[in-house]
C-alpha cells in the first residue's frame, strides 16, 4: 500500500506540487508523485499500478495453449524476460488492463509474447481456474511485505499449427517451447518453473476438462 511520509518530512520535501510516498511496507521504495490537485483524481491509481508492493492483488491472465500434432498433447511455455522470476518458464500471460475482458486480455498476452492470434487459436469461453502468484520482498531482517501479488485467471485455447503462424518469442518473452505433461513435470523438478507446481497443476486441470468433455474437442 502507499504510505505518505511523516508531516515533518513532507514539509521539507514537498516541492513543486510533488509529494514523497513510500510504496508497500518498510521494504518499499520512496518515490515522489504529483499531488492530487495537480494531477487529477486518478493520479495515484495510475502511478501505483506500475510499481511493486501493491496495496491489493493485481488482476492478471494466463493462457493454457494446447496443440495435438504429435503423439501427446503439448502446451506452450514462455521464458520470462522481466521480474518476477526473470529467466524462468511459465504459461504466457500478464497483467489485465483496466476495462479489458479476461479472454481479450489472455488473447492479447499470447499475441504479444508468442505471436499467436485468432487465426490459429480457438478459445474456451470461460477461464478454467484461478491461481495466485505471490512473491515476497526481502529486508535486512530476513522478512518482507509481498512485492508482487497477482490473482491469475487461467484461460484455455487450442492451437492449430500450420503455415499461417508459429509461436515465436516477443514482447518480454525470451523464448517459447512446447512441452507435454511428462516433460513439464521433469522440467519443473530439474529447472524450476515459475510457480512450478501451479503451472503443472493448471495444465493437469486442462487435461481433466478435455478428458471429461467440458473443454470441447480440438476443431478438426
Amino acid at each position: 500500500m502507499w504510505r505518505p511520509l511523516c508531516p515533518a518530512t513532507l514539509g521539507s520535501r514537498c516541492r513543486g506540487g510533488r509529494v514523497p510516498v513510500r510504496l508497500g511496507g518498510r521494504a518499499g521504495p520512496i518515490i515522489e508523485v504529483p499531488t492530487a490537485e495537480r494531477a487529477g483524481p486518478f493520479a495515484w491509481r495510475r502511478l501505483l499500478a506500475s510499481h511493486a508492493y501493491p496495496s491489493t492483488p493485481r488482476a492478471a491472465v494466463a493462457a493454457v495453449v494446447c496443440r495435438t500434432d504429435g503423439p501427446e498433447r503439448r502446451y506452450l511455455l514462455a521464458q520470462r524476460g522481466k521480474a518476477p522470476r526473470a529467466g524462468s518458464w511459465s504459461l504466457p500471460g500478464g497483467s489485465l488492463e483496466l476495462g479489458e475482458a479476461v479472454l481479450v486480455g489472455a488473447a492479447r498476452e499470447v499475441e504479444e509474447e508468442c505471436g499467436l492470434t485468432a487465426a490459429t487459436l480457438r478459445w474456451h469461453p470461460t477461464p478454467i481456474t484461478a491461481t495466485d502468484a505471490i512473491f515476497f520482498g526481502e529486508t535486512e531482517a530476513g522478512d518482507g511485505d509481498p512485492e508482487f501479488h497477482y490473482l491469475i485467471a487461467q484461460c484455455f485455447a487450442w492451437h492449430a499449427p500450420g503455415p499461417l503462424e508459429e509461436a515465436v518469442a516477443g514482447d518480454d518473452a525470451l523464448d517459447v517451447q512446447w512441452l507435454s505433461v511428462p516433460e513439464l513435470a521433469r522440467r519443473g523438478s530439474v529447472e524450476g518453473l515459475l510457480s512450478g507446481g501451479d503451472v503443472l497443476e493448471v495444465v493437469r486441470i486442462a487435461e481433466s476438462l478435455i478428458e471429461c468433455g467440458i473443454i470441447a474437442p480440438e476443431p478438426s
